[in-house]
């Protein structure tokens, strides 16, 4: 069977040394890099194509998820599994708005880990139970998949659905089925209103 590579992008040495050592402990596993977020993960990436990123920002402030989201826009395909150190709502909302497909409480057990793998590695998002995303603040934005997410925000960056299929590595008609379930779960079905959400959720930003 085909081991899932794995990259950690990480901040924190002995985090990364700790996790490499956990992951490579774990059946059909295999770390193929441990970088730090940014340049040097887009990098190993590009070079290793790995299956799954696993990602660790040793701050608590918001300037860490611009990297996330810098590496996560380079490769939209690739599931990203992001440990808080942050357990806010506020930073957990933004976590997923970057483009993280799973985020877990650094205090994460093994088994909660190896659930959120299963989960992003079947094409879904995950959301540990003790990080807080209550109804009350959630928008219909948190209930579309990671390749949903990733449709809409090409499509209110303007972009085609033959654009929208090339850098997703889809066919035309893959991303107008999933254009028709994003506008099903959010219930928008015209542009300017997908614009104005993906706007308000912090994909993309809207030029005055």
């Amino acid at each position: 069977m085909k081991k899932l590579r794995v990259i950690i992008a990480n901040d924190h040495t002995l985090v990364s040394a700790a996790m490499r050592t956990y992951l490579e402990g774990c059946k059909g596993m295999e770390v193929v890099a441990t970088v730090r977020v940014g340049p040097q993960a887009r990098k190993a990436i590009r070079q290793k194509k790995p299956d799954l990123l696993f990602l660790y920002l040793a701050t608590r402030g918001y300037e860490g998820l611009d990297r996330v989201e810098d590496v996560m826009k380079a490769f939209p395909r690739l599931p990203g599994i992001l440990l808080a150190v942050n357990n806010s709502h506020e930073y957990t909302a933004r976590a997923l708005q970057v483009g993280a497909t799973a985020v877990l409480p650094q205090t994460a057990k093994p088994t909660e880990l190896e659930k959120a793998i299963r989960a992003v590695m079947r094409g879904n998002s995950y959301l540990s139970p003790n990080l807080p995303h209550t109804d009350a603040h959630e928008t219909p934005f948190h209930k579309l998949t990671p390749r949903q997410r990733s449709v809409l925000r090409l499509m209110a960056e303007g972009k085609s659905t033959k654009e929208v299929a090339r850098t997703l590595g889809l066919s035309p008609k893959t991303v107008e089925f999933h254009r028709a379930r994003l506008m099903e779960r959010l219930n928008i079905y015209d542009v300017p209103g997908l614009v104005r959400l993906a706007a308000r959720v912090g994909l993309v930003s809207i030029d005055k």
